[in-house]
């Protein structure tokens, strides 16, 4: 049967249609993945004979980045992936293994695949993180946006122009820890609005001071501050970031699910 995709325009709708993808994932999304990649995709219904089947999301680099089949149509996963390929809908899929239907089916097909993303759930031991007499770990307030602003840009390269640094002081989710009064990390823990069981944690440490064990300390500090609010932690990384990757190993989390780029 011709399978048909028709954009949605209801933002509520795709929002729901997003509800019931994360309830069916094996693990969490990680939340770059859910407000910088997700949320900047368009949404497709896709429909046969005037039933809908499946919601897909798909970027404007023709990449897939979700592949939901509803559950009464599960065996169409193939056929909806073949589609998507054989109608030039995509070129490619960025897909998590988290979610083994759609995962699977695209996997099945690609020609070529690299990795992408390592997702991280925490194993669940106790961290106890201790900081140094000369070490203040606090919640940045309105007062320190330009100083967080100007860390972004000047250790990662990122010039904040759509809010975020805003948004995270807003919710009390960004930190510095402060050596003798010099600020050589920022943290954060974002409690998610989606999966509400939750909280992204991510580090940036001051270029002269990486290597010395800070990620890993203000990685503990974060899933601290994540248990008392009564959330899980859950962070990522890309498989070419092996500082990153090892400071992360080290805080306790493990990577079970991962992200990969498919090419058909």
């Amino acid at each position: 049967m011709p399978i048909h995709f028709v954009a949605i325009d209801d933002e509520n709708q795709v929002l729901a249609l997003m509800s019931e993808y994360y309830m069916e994932l094996l693990a969490p999304v990680d939340g770059m993945w859910e407000t910088l990649h997700y949320v900047n995709a368009t949404g497709f219904l896709l429909k046969t004979d005037g039933t809908d089947v499946a919601f897909c999301k798909i970027n404007d680099k023709k990449q897939l980045l979700v592949l939901y089949t509803f559950s009464a149509h599960e065996e169409k996963t193939d056929e909806i992936v073949d589609a998507l390929i054989s109608q030039k809908k995509i070129k490619s899929a960025k897909m998590a293994s988290s979610h083994p239907a759609s995962f699977n089916a695209c996997l099945w097909r690609a020609k070529s695949v690299k990795a992408d993303t390592l997702l991280y759930g925490h194993s669940g031991d106790k961290v106890e993180p201790v900081l140094n007499s000369n070490q203040r770990f606090v919640v940045a307030q309105y007062a320190d946006f330009d100083t967080a602003q100007q860390f972004f840009l000047e250790q990662v390269n990122f010039n904040d122009e759509f809010g975020y640094t805003d948004h995270l002081i807003s919710r009390s989710e960004l930190f510095f820890l402060y050596e003798s009064d010099q600020l050589v990390a920022t943290g954060e823990c974002r409690l998610s609005d989606t999966q509400n069981d939750y909280a992204d944690v991510g580090m940036i440490v001051h270029k002269k001071k990486r290597g010395k064990g800070l990620a890993t300390l203000v990685l503990k500090l974060l899933i601290d501050n994540a248990r008392k609010k009564k959330r899980l932690p859950i962070c990522s990384t890309t498989a070419d970031n092996l500082p990153a990757q090892q400071a992360i190993k080290k805080a306790g989390f493990v990577s079970v699910y991962r992200i990969y780029e498919m090419f058909f």
